[in-house]
């Protein structure tokens, strides 16, 4: 039962390790994109809307959450 179990737990740390990787990509892009002492943001960027990828890091971060709260919570993982 153990070694099945082992498999399962590795592809969730595998999914969550791949999904904090996208999340911190994405800040980093949306960090060097937002720079207002930038000409480039000021000419290019600073007209458009960041909600939607506001609201994309936000749902990342909450699945990250909700998957360590069900670890922490789960008696049977130790």
């Amino acid at each position: 039962m153990t070694a099945k179990m082992l498999a399962v737990y590795r592809k969730i740390y595998d999914l969550v390790k791949k999904l904090m990787a996208y999340i911190e990509n994405l800040i980093l892009q949306l960090h060097s994109i937002i720079n207002r002492k930038s000409t480039v943001f000021k000419t290019h960027f600073k007209s458009i809307s960041y909600d939607p990828m506001f609201d994309l890091i936000g749902r990342a971060l909450r699945s990250i959450y909700v998957i360590d709260c069900i670890v922490q919570n789960n008696a049977l993982i130790d």
